[in-house]
């Protein structure tokens, strides 16, 4: 496991800026991890200048801070608020360590902060203690090494790059109604030697440039280790590559996050209205298994753009049917509809190839009374009755304290020549595969979505071994999805799944993209036509939102080009490990015959995946 604290240094000192909120009653709160607040408390005291930089009238300053031989790159800005919020001023604090500008010794960059307040070389000398003659070489040094032909030069360079030294070399009081001098003065407990005015124009510029991109995070649970540490932490690795990039045409990304409950009825419509009090620009999120109109409606006077993983039929029928009303409303995930074609497809797959003949064409599924939960629709019924296979009256039950069992002995009396659990929940799907090869029931198993949170082969241990698994979204095997996987380990000190991570990862780059092509991202309406017009191939495959119901594609199942749609994946775990079978070309590995299949003493085969089915949609 990677060392927090090491791999926190290594961020700030290389991987670009961190983030952390401090507000103006000297509260600190992380923005994404804890490697700003931890960077924060080393470099005391620093809280003491933002909490000063929240007292003042200003909207943002820029400067450097010296730690020992570190040097620190720092951005106070003011964050929004509406006029009436009466909440304590919050001040977004941006840090990034790097080597000193220009080549300046320390010495250098006190004089070259003077030299911007317009100070005479006898008053730096007096400032610094130190001979006339010393700061005039230093001057012209300064003046070499930035390029410049002039004092004004210079700090022309310094004001623009925040090369202006805090604290102070001196007193925040040679600086005057620079913001740097104000705050300075206003931490020392001084009074500033004069207030900068508020002039309008100049707010509207300042804020308009300089505002980070708040992107609100729809996050379930995420102490739980499931579906909302995945979204976290998924979409946490976007934003600090793309802030370590310079953000968005110059703007960092600031997240917010809304902590809410997928089993809760409430909980999703709560965490949108929370995120749009705080006027976020976006949200991203997972999934929720209730969901309403009315919970889009109580954001739509907001009206920024919601884009998550559900993979909701019902959603995709309201976004078609009302644009109107549900025009931003996106999900990148191709609907469970093709769960269930998905299965077929897949069960041909094997029986065409010779991989595996079951001993009954028949289909059992278990499932749970959520939305988005039922993929033996009729749609999937009907392709299951053209290529000769029956699918049995689904067993349904409850999302927690399951008697798996009772429920198994109950699907060995039907005698399935396959069983899907639909279940969601890693732990009871882990709980059921135990109960069933405890059971010695002898049919495939095949299961939706849960074993792709590493809970999963946790929870089910050996019993693990051999079950098949799908998902409309999953982390590819190939370079991109490798990388993304290997720089998700070293950021967050664990793996990710194989679904959810991936998928809050390529929904924070794709809004990233719809925003640096549309001329101002407050313009949430210019924002949702670009999420509409792009294609992004991401760790989890290709998007496309521009069809009526503004929801990914599945390939091959619904669209033939895999440059357009997510592979629909079906794993199996072989040896501990998820690997791929299908589609092509994204399969790495054979079918094994599961341990409860196969023969006493017959080794398990191993059977190169044959051509795909002919694509198109189900």
């Amino acid at each position: 496991m990677i060392d927090p604290h090491r791999n926190q240094e290594a961020w700030a000192a290389h991987a670009g800026c961190v983030a952390v909120r401090v507000r103006a009653d000297g509260r600190v709160t992380p923005v994404d991890t804890r490697a700003g607040v931890d960077l924060l408390r080393r470099l005391d005291p620093l809280a003491r200048y933002a909490v000063a930089f929240a007292r003042a009238q200003l909207r943002q300053t820029r400067f450097t801070w010296i730690e020992g031989r570190a040097w620190y790159a720092v951005c106070l800005t003011r964050e929004r608020r509406p006029d009436d919020d009466r909440r304590p001023v919050a001040v977004l604090v941006e840090l990034e360590r790097s080597a000193p500008a220009y080549g300046l010794t320390v010495r250098e960059l006190d004089v070259l902060t003077l030299i911007c307040g317009g100070l005479s070389n006898p008053q730096i000398a007096a400032h610094l203690a130190m001979r006339t003659r010393t700061v005039s070489t230093h001057v012209s040094r300064i003046i070499t090494k930035l390029g410049q032909s002039t004092r004004a030069g210079v700090a022309a360079v310094a004001i623009d790059q925040g090369l202006l030294r805090m604290p102070v070399p001196g007193s925040g009081r040679a600086l005057g109604v620079l913001g740097v001098g104000i705050v300075d003065q206003t931490a020392a407990g001084l009074a500033p030697t004069a207030v900068r005015g508020e002039h309008p124009g100049w707010q509207r510029v300042l804020r308009r440039r300089l505002r980070p991109i708040r992107l609100g995070t729809l996050v379930d649970s995420p102490d739980a280790g499931g579906d909302g540490r995945e979204v976290r932490d998924g979409s946490a690795l976007a934003v600090v590559e793309l802030n370590a990039r310079g953000g968005v045409a110059g703007r960092l990304i600031e997240q917010v996050h809304a902590e809410v409950s997928a089993e809760d009825a409430e909980s999703f419509g709560a965490g949108l209205r929370r995120l749009a009090e705080e006027d976020v620009d976006a949200v991203v999120g997972g999934y929720t298994h209730f969901l309403t109109p009315a919970d889009y409606a109580s954001v739509r006077d907001h009206g920024c753009p919601i884009v998550t993983a559900m993979t909701s039929e019902e959603q995709a029928g309201w976004v078609r049917d009302d644009p109107a009303a549900f025009g931003r409303v996106f999900q990148v995930g191709p609907t469970e509809v093709n769960y269930g074609t998905g299965t077929i497809a897949f069960l041909e797959h094997l029986r065409a190839g010779g991989s595996w003949s079951p001993a009954r064409r028949r289909i059992l599924p278990i499932e749970t009374p959520v939305d988005a939960g039922h993929p033996f629709g009729p749609v999937a019924r009907e392709h299951a009755e053209r290529t000769g296979w029956a699918v049995a009256d689904p067993f349904v039950v409850g999302l927690h304290g399951v008697d798996w069992p009772a429920v198994v002995g109950r699907v060995r009396d039907e005698e399935p020549g396959v069983v899907v659990l639909t279940h969601f929940v890693p732990d009871e799907a882990a709980a059921f595969q135990r109960a069933f090869v405890a059971a010695g029931v002898r049919a495939l198993v095949l299961m939706i979505y849960a074993p792709s949170l590493p809970l999963f082969r946790r929870d089910a241990g050996a019993a693990a071994e051999g079950v098949l698994w799908s998902t409309v979204t999953g982390t590819y095997s190939d370079a991109v999805g490798r990388a993304f996987r290997r720089r998700y380990a070293e950021a967050h000190g664990r793996p990710p799944g194989r679904s959810l991570a991936g998928s809050a990862y390529d929904q924070v780059h794709m809004l990233a993209q719809a925003w640096s092509r549309a001329a101002d991202v407050h313009r949430f309406a210019d924002v949702a036509a670009e999420l509409r017009r792009i294609s992004h191939r991401g760790v989890n495959g290709s998007y496309f939102l521009g069809d009526p119901d503004q929801t990914g594609r599945s390939y091959p199942l619904e669209t033939a080009d895999p440059s357009l749609g997510q592979a629909h994946l079906v794993f199996q775990v072989q040896d501990g490990v998820d690997r791929i079978l299908h589609p092509a070309p994204y399969a790495e590995a054979g079918f094994r015959l599961p341990g409860w299949l196969a023969d006493a003493g017959r080794p398990r085969a191993r059977v190169r995946p044959p051509a795909p089915p002919s694509p198109g949609r189900w």
